[in-house]
């Protein structure tokens, strides 16, 4: 198991020192790195103890995956900027959540956006896979997104695609938020390859708190079960990260403690 977090790359020192084993970086950022930002960061990563697994925010509201505005050649360019930086910075997956650019907006029709975001999906991963790259498909909560709002709606999407290089994001908050069982664990098991975790603090994504550990349990138990061995990432964006993102740390790694003492596969 690897614990992970979604973070800016100055924080890189505190998820060492705390005993992170990797760092997720928000993609539309890494993007608009000018070259001397770029070199630093990618010695950095080079030489410091984090993997790099995975990104995550895709892009900006800008950039359209269907609807009103879509631009398959944008999307298409775009894609490729984000793998050229993103597999020199050693990073193999990359987290299509992109909620502002996939939700529909008035007038917009679903079939058309659907068949419209499945088209992106597939330039996605046709340009990832030139870098050796995946393409992790993400559900994004009601509250932020009106198109693929549970994992089961992700899942059978890529039953329709087909893409040997399309995957999914488990978002344990996203799924929480959706009120979905988590029997749904089980169904995409063999398609998850990130979870992400938050919890919700007045409809907002924040860093963990112990009162809450029993529900983090439960999805960590349920991963378990399923087979589920890949990385963990905090993707958290209210609360002071130098406190919490530590306090954090240490209730994941006692949910795997209480884990193997309960007997649960590990």
């Amino acid at each position: 198991m690897l614990i992970g977090c979604c973070i800016d790359l100055f924080r890189y020192d505190t998820l060492a020192a705390c005993g992170f084993d990797s760092i997720t970086l928000a993609a539309k950022d890494v993007v608009e790195w000018d070259e001397e930002t770029f070199r630093s960061a990618q010695k950095k990563l080079k030489d410091g103890p984090l993997k790099t697994i995975s990104l995550n925010s895709f892009c900006t509201p800008g950039l359209r995956l269907n609807g009103s505005g879509f631009d398959l050649a944008a999307v298409e360019a775009y894609t490729r900027r984000v793998c050229q930086r993103g597999s020199r910075l050693g990073f193999r997956m990359i987290g299509i959540g992109a909620p502002a650019s996939r939700s529909l907006r008035p007038g917009d029709a679903l079939p058309q956006c659907r068949e419209q975001f499945k088209h992106s999906l597939s330039v996605m991963c046709r340009v990832a896979r030139d870098y050796g790259m995946e393409i992790l498909l993400e559900s994004v909560c009601s509250l932020e997104c009106n198109f693929i709002t549970t994992t089961r709606e992700a899942l059978q999407l890529l039953r329709e695609l087909k893409e040997p290089n399309l995957h999914l994001v488990y978002d344990i908050y996203h799924e929480y938020m959706e009120n979905q069982p988590l029997s749904v664990i089980a169904e995409a098991a063999e398609e998850i390859r990130v979870v992400h975790i938050a919890q919700n603090v007045d409809n907002r994504r924040a860093y963990l708190h112990a009162d809450q550990a029993e529900i983090y349990r439960a999805y960590w138990d349920a991963l378990k079960n399923a087979g589920y061995t890949g990385e963990w990432s905090l993707e958290c964006f209210e609360g002071d990260p130098k406190q919490q993102i530590p306090a954090s740390m240490e209730i994941i790694r006692h949910l795997g403690t209480r884990s193997r003492d309960r007997g649960v596969t590990q």
